[in-house]
């Protein structure tokens, strides 16, 4: 039996074995993502500790919906959001 990592008082659906085949990077940019909420580039590459943090993204967006918007001030500066199966 698996059992989910909670997030907050609900449950992400993310279980335990989806942790282990994650990398450290890639773990660490899934658990700012979990909050639901828009994160910059920025944000990301700080989680995944590395300049590589949108591709740490990129690879979880084959098992995850990442949601990606343009910052309306900026003309290449996006946010990314990683869509809760609830909402």
């Amino acid at each position: 039996v698996e059992t989910q990592i909670p997030m907050f008082e609900d449950a992400s659906g993310i279980t335990g074995t989806d942790m282990k085949e994650l990398g450290a990077g890639r773990k660490r940019v899934l658990q700012l993502m979990l909050d639901g909420r828009w994160h910059s580039a920025e944000e990301i590459r700080q989680a995944a500790q590395g300049s590589e943090g949108l591709r740490r993204l990129r690879e979880l967006k084959t098992r995850y919906q990442i949601d990606k918007r343009r910052i309306a001030s900026e003309k290449r500066h996006y946010e990314y959001r990683l869509t809760l199966p609830w909402e």
